[in-house]
C-alpha cells in the first residue's frame, strides 16, 4: 500500500493525485468537505501587495487568495486580514514612485 492510499481519503484521492502529478504541492485534503489545500507561491499581484504592505510598515497579516469558478468563469479575489495594528518605521516614503515624474507633474505634486 502506498503512502497516498494510507493517508489520503478515497473520496478525494484522485484529485490529490492529479494535482501532485502536475507539480502542485498538496498540504491537506478532506473527502467530506471536498477540498484540497495546496501550497501557493506568491507572484504578481500578491508580490506587489506584500511589497506595498512591507513598505508601509505592516508585519503581521494574512493574505488569502480565492478563485471562485462558476460555470467556467473565474472570479479571483484576495482578502487581507491584519493580525494587529503593529507597524514598524520605514525610512522609505510610502507612496514614493519608482520612476521619475514628468517635470509638469513635479511642479504640481511637490
Amino acid at each position: 500500500m502506498s503512502w497516498i492510499e494510507e493517508t489520503i481519503e478515497e473520496g478525494i484521492r484522485d484529485e490529490v493525485i492529479l494535482l501532485r502529478a502536475n507539480g502542485f504541492n498538496t498540504e491537506c485534503s478532506c473527502h467530506h468537505e471536498m477540498y484540497v489545500q495546496c501550497q501557493y507561491l506568491p507572484e504578481g499581484e500578491i508580490y506587489r501587495l506584500r511589497q506595498l504592505l512591507a513598505n508601509a510598515g505592516y508585519e503581521n497579516y494574512t493574505i488569502s487568495v480565492v478563485v471562485k469558478v462558476i460555470e467556467g468563469h473565474q472570479y479571483p479575489s484576495m482578502n487581507i486580514t491584519f493580525d494587529d495594528k503593529k507597524k514598524v518605521e520605514r525610512k522609505k516614503k510610502i507612496a514614493e514612485p519608482e520612476v521619475e515624474r514628468p517635470s509638469f507633474l513635479r511642479k504640481i505634486m511637490d
